[in-house]
């Protein structure tokens, strides 16, 4: 990250640590891992800086944040670790310690929107009423991923939107050598989907997503013998009913002669076969349809009644 030109949310965050306005507790947005990360720690160094002009980057705090190596920096990794309440409480009753060489103690939630429910309720308490000298960072894809009350108690900073380019560049990163073509309909889902996180796993999950829906709209005939079935792949379902639902606004723009650039998410052909054969009427009712059976996998309804529902509603 250039500090010279950091960009509108590091600059006010940036703005607020030197007038010593800063929230105790907020939220890093913004789809690239990264760069949410990245900032995280900029903040962090900025916060325990010994510069009159912070972060400087070349003090021994700065340097030490930075290395991830400060002991009054805390790096919680809830994409990779298995974050429980027990850890919650360690977290709480560490906060209550006083800083060991900084004026502050700061804990930093990446990617916050893994943590279970339990364990985002029992951050809430300390959330409202933070220790005076600890600030609590969290960072994720998109505020909307993280329960309401745990959303509600935190400051928001958003890094904005990637551009399509960034997009590209992310996905091929990634997507283990997928063809040119098949990169353009993974980012170009991509970017109308809040809240996702390129990486190999989720990568291969949108494009088996982007697939079903393209024989659905090619064939005619809905490919329910490829739908996940086992509570653990809730997710994968989410994201083919997510998926759906966007190809029905993309059937709909098309329809009413919206360009639809490089073929959009299902590509030209079935596209052009959805277009043909999809009634306009269709296409508004099946959006709606799609997005509300995701909302239910959202509220942690089964995944059996999800797929029935499904079934029994793809061709009304």
């Amino acid at each position: 990250m250039d500090l010279k030109n950091p960009g509108t949310a590091m600059s006010l965050i940036l703005t607020e640590v030197r007038s010593g306005t800063l929230p105790k507790t907020f939220l890093i947005e913004g789809k690239d891992e990264a760069s949410r990360k990245e900032a995280a720690r900029i903040c962090a160094a900025a916060l325990v800086c010994e510069s009159d002009e912070v972060p400087c980057t070349e003090c021994n705090a700065c340097k030490k944040v930075l290395e991830g190596r400060h002991p009054d920096v805390t790096v919680i990794n809830a994409g990779e670790d298995k974050v429980g309440v027990d850890d919650i409480r360690k977290v709480r009753l560490d906060a209550n310690i006083s800083p060991f060489e900084a004026e502050c103690k700061i804990v930093i939630f990446d990617g916050a929107q893994n943590l279970n429910v339990q364990s985002q309720n029992a951050l809430l308490k300390i959330l409202e009423e933070p220790p005076r000298s600890v600030y609590f960072i969290l960072t994720a894809p998109s505020s909307k991923l993280l329960l309401q009350t745990v959303d509600s108690r935190c400051a928001k900073f958003s890094l904005g939107s990637l551009s399509a380019k960034d997009v590209y560049r992310s996905v091929c990163d990634v997507s283990g050598g997928l063809s040119d073509k098949d990169n353009a309909r993974v980012c170009n889902a991509v970017l109308y989907l809040d809240g996702f996180v390129p990486s190999e796993k989720s990568i291969a999950s949108l494009k088996n997503a982007i697939d079903i829906c393209t024989d659905f709209y090619m064939s005619g005939r809905f490919p329910f013998d490829r739908l996940p079935s086992k509570k653990e792949e809730s997710a994968d379902l989410q994201l083919i009913l997510r998926v759906l639902s966007l190809c029905s606004l993309e059937i709909l723009r098309a329809k009413k002669g919206t360009p639809v650039q490089d073929g959009g998410i299902l590509g030209k052909e079935a596209l052009d076969i959805a277009v043909m054969r999809t009634p306009l009427k269709t296409s508004y009712s099946r959006s709606a349809f799609f997005a509300e059976l995701s909302e239910r996998i959202d509220e942690n309804a089964n995944i059996s009644a999800v797929t029935a529902s499904l079934r029994a509603g793809i061709y009304d």
